[in-house]
Order: C-alpha cells, then structure tokens, then sequence
C-alpha cells in the first residue's frame, strides 16, 4: 500500500486548472490518472482514501465545462500565480501619501477618510475625496497590471502543459476537499494550483 503525504497552506480554497486527453468516463479510470494503485492520501495527521477522493473530483468534473483561453486567463488572474503583481507591499502609492496627510491634518477625523460622507470638515472631506480617487486609479493600474501578468503566464506556463488537453477547472478547500487541496492528488496529471487566500 504507498500513502502520499500532503503539506499545508493557510489558503482558504484553491482552484486547479487540470489537462485530461479526455473527460475520464468513470470513477475508476480517473482513479488510475491520479493516484494508480495508491489508496490513501495523508493530511492533517489524518488519512483519506483515494477512492472517496476520486469519487468527489469525479462528480464535480462531470459539471464542468472545458476552458477557453480568455476563462483560463480568468481563473488565473483569480487568485496567485507565479510572477503576479505584488502591489499590496508598495506603501509609497499617492493614496498612501494623501492617507498620512490627512492623518495629520485631521487627527479629529480618526483617519476616517474611507467615510467621506461622515465628515463635516470641507477640506478634510475633500482631501478624502482625492484619497478615493487615488485608490480607484490605482485599483484600475493594479487590475491592467494583474491582467497583463495572467496572461503572460498562461501564455507561457499554463498552455504550453496543456497542450492538446482538455482542460477544467476545479475548486477545492476544506474537509476532505483540503486533502484535496493540499494532498497533492494532481501530481500525476497536467495541473497548476491557484491559491485564493
């Protein structure tokens, strides 16, 4: 009997975007594709069986459609992928500098420039209002950013594995679906996990 041993993230789901030659018509050939003769799968101080595991990505595969290129761009973009953009560690955006500012300015005002309607102070109020246009321009630069990041990695990483594949995606998290998550069952097919935190 071999077990496989997962490991841990602290994601709260992930999705896999997985290549098949062909949807698998049953629980047992899917079995065969992912696990071959394996039949527990270890996460958690706790073990699975494959046959239990097979079974559920069986079921959920059956409702699934094959991707195009634009949804697998989509599914992508929606959570991490290698070589995304990390904006949330750059704290010298103009927002942040609008933020201090008023924090300065207005200490009054708690830093409450996220309510601008709550303020009564008209430059206070103002300078809030420049803040939220800030953030929506950057918002907007850090979606194209992602965006363009998405596609040069599906480009360059997703399709050339998928290659003459069927591909689908699936979204597992917690319970058994954590074993599927972090158990490595995909290891044995073409698959890139996106992690949603």
């Amino acid at each position: 009997m071999k077990i496989r041993h997962g490991f841990v993230s602290n994601s709260s789901s992930s999705s896999f975007i997985l290549g098949f030659d062909r949807k698998p018509r049953s629980v047992a050939e899917l079995h065969e594709l992912l696990f071959g003769d394996m039949t527990h799968v270890e996460w958690c101080d706790m073990s699975f069986s494959t046959e239990k595991i097979a079974d559920t990505i069986f079921n959920d595969l059956k409702r699934a459609k094959p991707l195009s290129v634009g949804k697998i761009i989509d599914e992508v973009e929606s959570g991490y992928f290698e070589g995304m953009p990390d904006t949330w560690m750059d704290n010298n955006r103009l927002s942040d500098q609008l933020q201090k500012q008023f924090e300065e300015s207005f200490p009054n005002c708690g830093g409450a420039w996220y309510k601008p309607d709550k303020i009564t102070n008209t430059m206070a109020k103002r300078l809030a209002q420049k803040i939220r246009m800030a953030h929506d321009v950057e918002n907007e630069e850090d979606r194209r950013a992602t965006r363009a990041a998405a596609e040069k990695y599906t480009k360059d990483v997703v399709l050339p594995m998928m290659k003459g594949k069927k591909v689908y995606t699936l979204e597992y998290g917690d319970d058994i679906n954590g074993a599927i998550e972090h158990g490595g069952v995909f290891f044995n097919i073409p698959s890139i996990q996106i992690s949603h935190h």
